[in-house]
């Protein structure tokens, strides 16, 4: 039989997949040296250190720790095995001196932990200094084909395991230790990123396994700054947010904390973590002095525009009493403010309802779908003016099929979809789930405005269909045809006066 021919496209795919094999294999093999080093005589210093945090034997084996003895033994090794000097500096593992060719250990004589990815395959390293005087104290794989810091998190392997054990959301915690420690003590779903400022790659990395986050940095001014800028990624996909502030003068973060109070303190931590936008107000409140009138003003604007973001109007007035508490103002006067500010607003609004999405359509097919996506969107991120116990009409077969699914799985949690759907390769699929609803006026409105423009196009659309068949018909036929065009006519119309 003869075989198939690739082009070009899959013969580069595969020689890329190859690639990234032998990295894998590489960076695996360079953890099981590390390991092994770190339980002979000269990983003693990096056990001491490890002892010295706490850090038990069932945690060093699951975190799979290890110790870079010198500059010189793991390339030594690695050729041993059989790998090319390009290849192990292509996985990151040796770095290589430009002028005199020679490769070195990236992590030589530093604790090593290594960074696995979301299949649990190893694919870089994070490296601490166990020498005074390192030119930095922590050190991560530079990026590689198969690892990239602005991506990837420590103790993300492991989270889908957590999901798995009905712990439905992730904690976020600032370094390797916080995770560490927090795996040790029984809170599975702890995850850091590495170094970088997390992000929006972060984002649709988690989204994969979560629908909420847990925010729990170091309790300085440093750390709620970190806090801070976690927030804007993460209201971008739509989790469920909460904060934890360590407010204990013996204990900066999760890791002193939980060796200090104990785990039970911790989980009293999470239980009673705050709303992301009980925070964000707290935080707003703490950068100004209310006794002073112009500082006050000042809050009082910066807190009603946390409140102008604040989906549903019950939560609007939970967080307005916040601020009255805070600012020791009658709640009337603050709503009175909140609803003038909010005139204005509508006074230098010129768009209608229907176009007020991020970019506006001219053309009547492309209204329909950016109605339907958003209608859709609102359902799957279970918005609180969506109704999913209606009927909804979308004229896209994917969006209709995928309305379906949801329904007959009872709206499930978007972590759910990755499981059924190839998310990354359906772009449809993909402006769902990363919908930014933060750009939407009004969007309890403009949901209902949408309903009825689709359903008034489908009316239209039925009523022309009629109208064409109208003109071959005879007798009685054309009679009854007549009658369901009128129909038509006094829905379109009923829907019309109902505006």
């Amino acid at each position: 039989m003869e075989l198939p021919k690739f082009e070009f496209e899959d013969e580069e795919i595969l020689k890329a997949k190859k690639q990234r094999d032998k990295l894998i294999e590489i960076c695996t093999e360079t953890a099981k040296f590390y390991y092994k080093k770190l339980n002979e005589s000269v990983g003693y210093k990096a056990r001491q250190y490890l002892e010295k945090r706490k850090v038990e034997r069932e945690t060093i084996v699951k975190m799979g720790l290890g110790y870079s003895p010198d500059y010189n033994s793991l390339p030594t090794y690695l050729k041993s095995k059989g790998y090319s000097i390009e290849d192990m500096v292509l996985a990151g593992v040796v770095s290589q001196n430009t002028d005199t060719k020679k490769v070195y250990d990236a992590m030589a004589k530093r604790l090593v932990f290594p960074i696995f990815n979301s299949n649990s395959k190893v694919c870089g390293f994070s490296g601490r200094a166990m020498e005074d005087g390192a030119y930095a104290k922590y050190k991560n794989t530079t990026g590689t084909p198969i690892f990239n810091k602005s991506t990837i998190m420590y103790g993300l392997n492991l989270l889908r395991k957590a999901r798995v054990e009905n712990k439905n959301y992730a904690l976020l915690v600032e370094g390797q230790m916080d995770v560490i420690s927090c795996h040790q003590a029984g809170f599975t779903n702890a995850i850091a990123t590495l170094g970088t400022a997390f992000n929006d790659n972060h984002v649709r990395v988690l989204m994969r396994f979560v629908d909420s986050v847990i925010v729990c940095f170091d309790g300085d001014n440093a750390g709620r700054n970190a806090a801070v800028k976690c927030l804007e990624p993460l209201m971008k996909g739509n989790f469920e947010i909460k904060i934890i502030s360590i407010k204990d003068d013996k204990c900066k973060d999760p890791d002193e904390f939980i060796k200090l109070r104990g785990k039970d303190e911790f989980q009293k931590l999470i239980d009673n973590a705050q709303n992301v936008w009980e925070f964000e107000i707290n935080q707003v409140s703490s950068q100004y002095d209310l006794n002073d009138k112009i500082a006050l003003n000042k809050f009082l604007t910066k807190a009603l525009e946390i409140v102008d973001r604040i989906p549903g109007f019950a939560q609007k007035e939970i967080y307005m009493k916040q601020i009255s508490n805070i600012a020791h103002i009658n709640l009337d006067v603050l709503e009175r403010e909140y609803r003038n500010n909010q005139r204005l607003k509508q006074n230098d609004v010129k768009e209608s309802d229907v176009d007020q999405m991020v970019e506006i359509k001219e053309k009547e097919d492309q209204k329909i779908t950016l109605a339907e996506t958003f209608i859709l969107a609102s359902l799957l991120h279970n918005k609180d003016y969506a109704d999913k116990s209606k009927n909804y009409i979308f004229t896209k077969k994917e969006y209709s099929d995928f309305y379906e699914y949801l329904k007959s799985n009872d709206f499930p949690i978007i972590s759910k979809i990755y499981d059924r759907y190839d998310v990354e390769n359906i772009n449809w699929l993909k402006n769902l789930i990363y919908f930014n609803f933060e750009k939407i006026n009004k969007p309890n409105e403009l949901f209902v405005s949408y309903v009825k423009m689709i359903k008034s196009e489908k009316l239209l659309a039925k009523q022309q269909e009629l109208t064409k068949k109208l003109g071959q018909a005879n007798g009685s036929e054309k009679i009854e045809l007549l009658k369901q065009i009128q129909e038509i006519s006094k829905l379109i119309q009923k829907g019309k006066m109902e505006d």
